[in-house]
């Protein structure tokens, strides 16, 4: 059997003085190819775009670890940056992709990381058995989790960063997106999958109605177009929202609507 190929993703502190090396060694211990990069967080710039070729290719690469020390973990923009690149990875390689935590220097508690890394595996650098259970978690045999939306973004300090969204099976009659804080929506377009539209139809579409969800107001744009699992709605956002909330226009019947915290 080949060797699983890893992605490590150092997102440590200098001030917390842990080695990547001894985490790269043990992985090679335990029958791992792995490789690596030093985590760099600028959202402005949109840094964690650039791994996204390197990971959505199952040839490069079998899972990704993100070794964590708690410093970076408090920071809003590393879990932002995380959470955008775990989401489209997930659109991409599958519900099935490892995407791993570990905690350098503290123990990682599931439920209070980002919507998007809770689903994989977490451990602690603190047990020294975490490679070892690793290689073993490559074979449980579990049905991965349905996913009942898409949800993707593209980035570029070029052309921004753009939010692809859609259902997973059915369809939208209508289609809303919204963001919170001080993240700002600027463009929508409805088109096929995958990919910016180069022109756009939108049907009925509304621009900043303020909602209430929870203590948290959101700012939503929407269109009334009927998305299907072809179609996706795409909105250019500036800023790191930290929640978003989105799914099917409100005004339709039986619409559902989700709400996802990004950092």
């Amino acid at each position: 059997m080949a060797q699983r190929k890893v992605w490590l993703s150092w997102v440590v502190q200098a001030s917390t003085q842990a080695d990547p090396n001894a985490s790269l060694a043990a992985l090679k211990k335990n029958g791992l190819a792995p490789q690596g990069n030093h985590w760099i967080d600028d959202i402005a710039k949109a840094a964690w775009a650039e791994l996204l070729p390197t990971l959505s290719d199952a040839q490069q690469n079998d899972a990704w670890i993100i070794a964590l020390d708690r410093a970076s973990f408090e920071r809003v923009s590393v879990r932002y940056g995380l959470s955008v690149l775990a989401a489209t990875l997930r659109e991409r390689r599958g519900m099935s992709y490892p995407i791993v935590v570990l905690g350098i220097d503290f123990t990682p508690m599931q439920e209070q990381l980002p919507a998007f890394l809770r689903t994989g595996p977490v451990y602690t650098a603190a047990d020294s058995g975490w490679p070892a259970k690793l290689v073993a978690s490559f074979f449980k045999k579990s049905a991965p989790a349905a996913q009942e939306f898409r949800f993707s973004v593209y980035a570029s300090q070029y052309t921004g960063q753009w939010f692809e969204i859609g259902p997973a099976a059915d369809v939208w009659n209508g289609v809303m997106f919204g963001v919170s804080g001080e993240a700002k929506i600027t463009h929508h377009a409805v088109g096929p999958k995958g990919a910016l539209p180069e022109r756009t139809v939108l049907e009925y579409a509304t621009k900043d109605i303020k909602a209430k969800v929870g203590e948290t107001e959101f700012t939503v744009w929407s269109v009334q177009n009927q998305v299907n699992t072809e179609q996706s709605y795409f909105l250019k956002v500036e800023g790191a929202s930290t929640q978003v909330v989105f799914g099917g226009h409100p005004g339709a019947e039986n619409a559902e609507v989700y709400r996802i915290s990004l950092s």
